[in-house]
């Protein structure tokens, strides 16, 4: 759909989706109440420039005693850096019941849908990290949804890392978390974000 706009303006656009899973049955499970940020990259780049000016997350992981807390600490510091209301172009909001997400009045640009989650499947838990770019044109919408596809944890070497972690640490479903806690923060390193003992 392309809207025209006889104002002489530029129409701006609209991004809207679903977040789900795929089961192995074939039937979806519509992942409600998950927070998914848009993130303008031009703007995450600059935020993130501004966070290692300062140090970056270093002065806070130095209190965490163990790898485990670092790579809480860290993601925590990551949602907090992307709720931050006053950074343009950073935009978030929250599934319904259906999984369903929207965002209207998205100027033209390159952008990241970013989100995570998990789901209690009887005595386990499992993680997602769901990150999907796309570029955005004026006046047209947007369908993008965050399913198995764009799940990072479905990746094969991060199951088998965290099978290797979870027969180390004893713990299997604590070693997942860590892996998406590590996913989460670590995504951000790809626009230059600095975090140590992160690798």
């Amino acid at each position: 759909m392309y809207v025209i706009c006889l104002c002489g303006c530029k129409p701006s656009s609209k991004v809207k989706g679903q977040v789900f899973v795929i089961m192995n049955s074939g039937n979806s499970v519509k992942m409600a109440g998950v927070q998914v940020f848009l993130l303008d990259e031009t703007a995450l780049r600059n935020r993130i420039a501004d966070i290692n000016k300062d140090g970056g997350f270093e002065p806070a992981l130095k209190i965490a005693n163990d790898t485990f807390t670092k790579a809480q600490v860290a993601a925590n510091l990551v949602t907090l850096m992307l709720q931050n209301p006053e950074t343009e172009g950073f935009r978030s909001t929250t599934t319904g019941a259906d999984g369903d997400f929207s965002f209207e009045h998205i100027p033209a640009g390159n952008y990241l849908l970013y989100a995570r989650s998990s789901r209690q499947i009887l005595n386990n838990a499992e993680y997602y990290v769901w990150f999907r770019k796309f570029t955005a044109e004026s006046g047209y919408t947007y369908t993008a949804d965050l399913q198995n596809d764009f799940n990072l944890m479905a990746d094969s070497s991060l199951q088998r890392y965290s099978k290797t972690v979870g027969s180390v640490a004893g713990d299997e479903s604590e070693a997942e978390k860590f892996i998406a806690d590590k996913t989460w923060a670590g995504m951000m390193g790809n626009y230059g974000l600095s975090i140590p003992d992160n690798n």
